[in-house]
């Protein structure tokens, strides 16, 4: 393709970015008509990739080969090399940790015998699967520890074949699932269950029948039973056959595996629907019974003994925690017994524990537990730590304890043990050992949205910051499906805030940080929402003096992505650098690829005219005006995420470059084998990170040596 001989994004180059076919196509759906001019883009056709290489070469001579990526590069391999700590998971009296060893390029599966024993790799991916770059997504021990069912991801794909090892040897069993049929089945960030018999003997999980097309795989799952030593072409259906495209069910097997317990969720309407089942595995003829029929809201399922534990947002359940027992199913809502009656937010882990509940509460910046038996409260709340995170939560096979996944900005992931009945703190964060992150101040902050909302931020700069408004800031956020910006550990800041920028997370609404109401207010005809406050956290930042006006930059993927695409739109002069990751940003469209069919509960249903016109509202793709002075952008499209399409960030990306009046750069970046995160191994990780931080650097005039930001 020939290049545009335009000078406005050269930085001293004499051309500019390639050229990009344009297209009137009018769009008329009911009452609504507006323009698709790259629809094109969507395809995959030689003129596409010629397109995309064109774009990547361009980004190549901008970004790539500036002095900030190699510096950062390097540091991020240093950061990044470091040993890292993940979920552990309890199984016939052994311990399962995900861990990521020090120089390691992937996650792998260990086992111990006890919490600080020593350990020993069962999964390590690369070696498994030679020639190959899987990543490891989930894992569920047999009841007995002796075996491992688990997914791997290969070349950034979320159709995962699932397999399973013998923990004593490492060696793979013939038996398999293939990843056509195996996909992660519902929202982005959901994965699938495995439940294994008592007996460890074989297990049920969901899958697609055999000849579901690759684009129903997603909607058309279904519950079936592997025996170990068959093959999974004869898997037998034991739920779904009447179930409609889009409902998704759960299995569970209670714990001496006479209970089959089936949670289903759909998200491809207006709103979550939601219905649990169970089947009595001695009484199989008389078929599964509705225990709570299909309703609005959700269903978090743990079955221990003669009880289903259900957490649900649904009306016609009280309290935050019921219980319902398994032998007097079908009871439904009525029987169900309260064991935690405060409600829990959607944010907020629990766990149980023989027969105690053990949940999270946070109160502003203070983590505790909560542990209730029989339907009281056992003892006031456990102290876990102040700015903390708890990331995982669960109990050991004994339930005599619980182990936590404790997280915080100055310290990576460590797994602390609470024991029960719990009789004083549990753990104080220790000071981080690390001289990265000495000199750190993490604060909680309040700001004022549009509306008059307070909305909360999480903030991190040096304790020698000078609040004198010469700061550069960069803002990350999500806001989005009630999931949570916790305060955690991050690599990738780390450099930005050596060099004296500040560093920010507003819990923007959509997000669960403050329960369902705070979700609810930022999504479907409130989205509106989530860019008012993401732009008001910067205004807060640059009145209050932690920011320069003219040095903002802002970080979202996917669901962020979105966010920050939105938010710049929207206020064009307040940011000088946006990064939008696997965005989605054509709201009349993101139904019709991969999963985000999943996603219409959340945003929209986009075949409704009333709804239609909330998306169009604020779609970024169809509010781009004819000219306007954009702010630097780099969008990260990664070419094989079958989440996000990769089609939207394109779309975006020609909008910007055709409107843009300013002189800075529209930039993309992606990759082959690259799937929604953008790569998980290490080397990956560090390219990404350098990518988007050499980005923000350039664009914020963040200066390479230690010390000051820039005046």
């Amino acid at each position: 393709m020939a290049l545009q001989q335009d000078p406005k994004n050269s930085d001293g180059a004499h051309s500019g970015p390639p050229e990009t076919r344009r297209v009137s196509l009018e769009v008329r759906r009911g009452p609504h008509r507006f323009q698709d001019p790259y629809r094109w883009l969507e395809d995959d056709s030689p003129e596409v990739r010629s397109w995309v290489a064109a774009q990547l070469r361009w980004t190549e001579t901008q970004l790539v080969r500036r002095p900030e990526r190699a510096s950062l590069r390097e540091r991020f391999g240093a950061l990044l090399e470091r040993p890292r700590s993940g979920r552990v998971q309890v199984a016939g009296g052994r311990l399962f940790h995900r861990s990521r060893e020090a120089g390691a390029e992937r996650w792998s599966l260990f086992v111990s015998a006890s919490l600080d024993g020593p350990r020993r790799p069962v999964i390590d991916p690369a070696a498994l699967f030679q020639g190959l770059t899987p990543r490891l997504a989930d894992c569920h021990p047999s009841p007995d520890g002796r075996l491992v069912a688990f997914r791997v991801a290969f070349r950034g794909s979320s159709l995962m074949p699932l397999h399973v090892v013998d923990v004593a040897t490492g060696a793979l069993l013939p038996d398999r699932v293939p990843g056509e049929l195996n996909p992660v089945a519902h929202l982005w960030h959901s994965e699938n269950q495995v439940a294994w018999t008592a007996a460890g003997d074989g297990f049920y999980y969901s899958r697609a029948s055999g000849g579901s097309s690759s684009d129903e795989v997603r909607y058309r799952q279904q519950i079936y039973f592997h025996r170990l030593g068959d093959d999974s072409a004869d898997d037998r259906r034991a739920f779904g056959e009447d179930l409609a495209p889009g409902e998704t069910p759960i299995p569970s097997l209670s714990e001496d595996g006479r209970f089959l317990v089936v949670t289903v969720h759909d998200f491809t309407g207006g709103e979550p629907v939601s219905a649990l089942w169970v089947r009595d595995q001695e009484r199989e003829e008389v078929g599964f019974q509705p225990v709570l029929p299909a309703a609005p809201g959700t269903i978090g399922a743990c079955l221990r003994g003669r009880w289903v534990y259900l957490r649900t947002n649904r009306a016609d359940a009280r309290g935050g925690v019921i219980r319902v027992a398994l032998d007097a199913a079908p009871s439904g809502p009525q029987g169900a017994e309260v064991v935690v009656g405060a409600p829990l937010e959607r944010g907020e882990r629990w766990a149980v524990a023989g027969d105690r509940v053990v949940v999270e509460r946070r109160d502003d910046e203070d983590v505790a537990l909560q542990v209730f038996r029989d339907g009281r409260e056992e003892r006031g709340p456990v102290p876990i730590g102040s700015g903390a995170s708890i990331n995982w939560m669960t109990s050991t096979s004994d339930g005599d304890a619980v182990l936590l996944g404790v997280s915080c900005p100055r310290d990576p992931s460590r797994t602390v043990r609470v024991e029960l009945p719990a009789r004083g703190p549990a753990a104080s964060l220790r000071p981080s050992t690390h001289a990265v992150t000495e000199g750190l101040q993490v604060r909680r902050v309040w700001f004022t949205s549009r509306d008059g909302t307070r909305v909360p931020m999480n903030l991190m700069h040096r304790s020698d910051l000078s609040c004198d408004g010469r700061a550069p800031a960069v803002v990350r956020g999500y806001g989005g499906f009630s999931v949570s910006m916790r305060p955690k550990y991050r690599a990738d800041v780390i450099p930005f805030l050596e060099r004296g920028g500040v560093y920010a997370e507003p819990q923007v609404r959509g997000g669960g940080e403050l329960g369902d109401s705070w979700h609810r207010s930022g999504m479907r005809e409130q989205k509106q929402n989530s860019f008012d406050d993401f732009n008001a956290a910067a205004e807060w930042l640059i009145a209050e003096g932690y920011a320069a006006e003219g040095r903002l930059g802002c970080i979202g993927w996917s669901n962020g992505g979105l966010l920050t695409m939105g938010a710049a739109l929207q206020r064009p002069g307040l940011w000088r650098a946006v990064v939008a990751g696997a965005p989605v940003t054509d709201m009349a469209r993101f139904h019709l690829s991969d999963g985000g069919r999943h996603w219409m509960s959340e945003y929209g249903v986009p075949d409704r005219d009333e709804e239609l016109e909330w998306l169009l509202r604020y779609s970024p793709y169809h509010n781009v005006p004819d000219r306007i002075a954009a702010p630097a952008v780099l969008i990260y499209a990664p070419d094989a995420d079958d989440r996000v399409a990769p089609w939207h960030g394109r779309k975006m990306l020609a909008q910007w470059q055709r409107a843009t009046t300013s002189q800075r750069p529209v930039l993309l970046r992606g990759g082959p084998d690259l799937g929604h995160a953008g790569g998980t191994t290490v080397t990956r990780t560090a390219e990404r990170f350098a990518d988007i931080w050499a980005f923000l650097f350039w664009q914020l005039g963040v200066p390479l040596a230690s010390g000051g930001a820039q005046a």
